[in-house]
């Protein structure tokens, strides 16, 4: 015995706590978690719900719309009754304003902008293609698409209003990229050119799930490259470059009536906005995923 062992009899034993011997630790059953549902299940459903229960009744009222020469092609300013066509866009509207508030409410911001742009689609899939509102249309239909997709802008302005009521912070996260107006406006404008140059990528022709997509994947584009210049760009934010897209490429049709700008224009103003629902908060998932993989405590900020 040496006199280590002989001051501390044992060995090792001596080490452990007085008062928590080893087979009370082993002995103690871990407390059980307290159930919570999955957040991506529920995102899943509040999607899903909207999708399959909002949307159909959102289809529904844009197909009651009649063209000037009493075909489907119309939208909520281009057709026979502008004044039918704004109420269907209120109610087309507050349908996608309520899947935006419950799921932002219930799971997250995304989540709540997606289940809403997934009404929209189906509203957007209804509506007439730019090709034929144009031949439906004697005096043609850009100018009032361009009024349409400033209309469109007042329903993004509701849709900020109820994100804010039910997520306040978003009101913060505002306040605090606005104090950097700099980087903000470059932000906007970069993440606008990468909008129209995804969107004159992929649609190639005015058919309609080609329209729907390419406005995705300029709503993807646009909060991507965004928040590459300034991460915490917010994303309603990034839901008025759509808005801006919407009304200035009816106007761009006008000024340049031929060529390849055309294939902006084929966008209407509501896909614009649909696929801006749709692809904002999938770019903006991305990035905060990245930024939280190479620094946790930037994600605050994104």
């Amino acid at each position: 015995m040496t006199t280590g062992d002989a001051q501390h009899p044992g060995g090792d034993a001596m080490t452990q706590s007085p008062t928590m011997p080893p087979a009370a630790v082993s002995l103690q059953a871990p407390a059980a978690p307290a159930f919570r549902p999955s957040r991506f299940a529920a995102g899943w459903a509040v999607v899903l719900a909207a999708a399959l229960l909002l949307g159909p009744a959102a289809g529904w009222l844009v197909a009651l719309l009649l063209g000037e020469d009493g075909g489907p092609a119309a939208t909520v300013l281009v057709g026979q009754s502008p004044i039918i066509g704004l109420l269907v866009g209120v109610g087309v509207g507050l349908l996608s304003i309520a899947a935006i508030g419950i799921g932002a409410w219930a799971v997250s911001v995304n989540v709540g902008l997606v289940a809403g742009g997934a009404v929209l689609a189906w509203a957007a899939a209804r509506s007439g293609r730019v090709d034929d509102l144009a031949i439906a249309s004697p005096n043609g239909p850009w100018q009032r698409l361009a009024l349409e997709g400033i209309a469109w802008g007042l329903f993004v302005a509701g849709v900020c209003f109820v994100v804010w009521r039910v997520r306040p912070a978003s009101r913060e996260r505002l306040r605090r990229s606005s104090r950097e107006s700099g980087r903000l406006v470059t932000s906007l404008i970069v993440g606008t050119a990468a909008a129209m140059a995804a969107a004159w990528l992929v649609a190639v022709e005015p058919a309609k799930g080609q329209t729907l997509a390419a406005a995705v994947a300029a709503g993807i584009a646009c909060a991507v490259t965004a928040r590459m210049v300034s991460v915490g760009v917010p994303r309603l934010v990034l839901l008025w470059i759509p808005v801006l897209l919407g009304a200035a490429m009816p106007l761009l049709a006008i000024l340049l009536p031929g060529g390849d700008v055309l294939r902006l224009a084929s966008l209407t103003p509501l896909d614009w906005i649909a696929g801006g629902l749709l692809g904002v908060p999938v770019g903006a998932a991305w990035t905060e995923s990245v930024v939280e993989r190479a620094d946790p405590d930037e994600r605050r900020t994104a």
